[in-house]
């Protein structure tokens, strides 16, 4: 018999309802997805994802998965921006500082908070993110 992990993912219903989807099944909340799967409470990564797609404001972010890669990619967009005129109609990177880079991890749980970087859809910029490992209140979203 093998263990294979499901497939866990995130998604709208036809409603518009946030829904989890673990294998096959379709859950409502994030209590639903720990109640149908327990091991999800120790699996940082998924469980990030699922705690921010169902927090208020997680509609607004991304959790970032390989923070080596989203440094990188960050700061080739924040050069490429330099080159740019400036056009006071559009923000860019380049109007704030450069974020605190070392803050940027994955996904940690520890003593029932969860703790991850999650980037800004609309200012593309990172964040940090704590709270409940078990989705009972919801998550700080302070910039990094």
């Amino acid at each position: 018999m093998t263990d294979e992990t499901p497939y866990i993912g995130f998604g709208t219903d036809e409603s518009g309802a946030k829904m989890g989807v673990i294998g096959e099944e379709t859950y409502s909340s994030v209590a639903a997805m720990l109640s149908a799967r327990a091991s999800l409470a120790n699996e940082p990564m998924p469980l990030a994802g699922a705690l921010n797609h169902f927090d208020e404001n997680g509609g607004d972010f991304d959790v970032i998965t390989d923070p080596a890669a989203y440094k990188a990619d960050f700061l080739q967009r924040y050069a490429a921006e330099e080159e740019m005129d400036w056009n006071q109609f559009t923000a860019r990177l380049t109007d704030f500082e450069l974020p605190d880079f070392e803050q940027l991890a994955p996904p940690e749980i520890s003593g029932g908070q969860i703790s991850f970087c999650a980037n800004h859809l609309g200012l593309e910029s990172p964040y940090r993110v704590s709270g409940p490992a078990d989705g009972s209140a919801p998550l700080a979203y302070e910039p990094i």
